[in-house]
């Protein structure tokens, strides 16, 4: 996955924890330990963070990519893994398959 935030062009690789490298030269940036898979990645360009969906345990961590360091962990439910972002109004919505429900996360200007 390719990334531009702040200008600079970044590309993502996620196993278990998510290890950002730069593109122009492909050195690894950094990395950080996150709850398990992801299967969803919600990029916040104003805050230079990412929303981790994660169906197994069920949570979306929220990554502050100017530090390489979860900044936030929401329990949403198994499953759960698709997003969607409202970058004007700084609402995250997680879309809940088990209980046919959408959960919506207002987001803070620093990304939690």
């Amino acid at each position: 996955m390719t990334l531009s935030m702040r200008g600079a062009r970044r590309r993502l690789h996620c196993p278990s924890e998510l290890d950002l490298i730069g593109e122009a030269d492909g050195r690894e940036i950094g990395n950080v330990q996150i709850a398990g898979e992801p299967v969803a990645i919600c990029c916040d360009a104003v805050t230079d963070s990412l929303y981790v969906a994660i169906g197994s345990p069920g949570v979306i961590q929220v990554i502050d990519v100017g530090h390489m360091a979860v900044s936030g962990t929401v329990v949403t439910e198994a499953g759960a893994k698709t997003t969607a972002l409202d970058a004007l109004r700084r609402v995250l919505y997680v879309f809940k398959p088990n209980t046919c429900s959408v959960a919506a996360f207002r987001v803070r200007n620093n990304g939690t």
